[in-house]
């Protein structure tokens, strides 16, 4: 269903490499990829991490992934594949770069605009990985270069239809932006 506030979530999990079976985000890792906050609910009864396809917050990871450990206190919440990912040829479908995550937001989970500024955290947050130190230390990391060989992680915002505008390593946040 269009505009389904946990669909957001469902991508970010399907994006997750076939050999990572487990998935844990904090709460706010989910509510910066659903875009939107939690209900209170979410915070206070684990019976609303139920794995019941009649809760709308489950259809967010509904069927291919399950819910628990849920901790409240520490803000967490682990997901697990409901079976393994690859066809009968034992192949692994997925992504092919750490940073197709990234990719798959930009892509998907940002609403039409014409830029996002996104925190070197929140970007880590949706890798489910640190950038490298480089990254965090020089702007030239953040290029938009005209051959991607070599970058694969220019390929991620290049491929989903976003350019690099500004970057502050030391605020530690950049700025990607749609061209028309």
């Amino acid at each position: 269903m269009p505009g389904y506030k946990y669909e957001p979530l469902k991508q970010f999990l399907d994006l997750t490499p076939g050999h990572i079976d487990e998935v844990t985000l904090t709460f706010a890792q989910i509510e910066l990829v659903i875009g939107d906050e939690l209900p209170p609910g979410a915070y206070r009864h684990r019976a609303g991490w139920a794995n019941d396809a009649g809760r709308p917050r489950a259809r967010g990871w509904l069927p291919d992934w399950r819910a628990g450990p849920v901790d409240l206190e520490g803000q967490w919440v682990t997901f697990s594949r409901t079976s393994p990912v690859g066809g009968a040829g034992g192949e692994q479908r997925g992504p092919e770069s750490r940073y197709d995550r990234l990719r798959g937001f930009l892509q998907q989970g940002v609403p039409a605009a014409s830029e996002i500024t996104l925190g070197f955290g929140q970007i880590e947050a949706i890798l489910g990985v640190d950038l490298p130190p480089s990254a965090r230390k020089y702007s030239e990391w953040w290029a938009n270069p005209s051959a991607t060989r070599g970058h694969p992680y220019a390929q991620a915002w290049l491929a989903a239809g976003w350019k690099v505008g500004t970057v502050d390593p030391v605020a530690g946040w950049v700025r990607f932006w749609r061209p028309d």
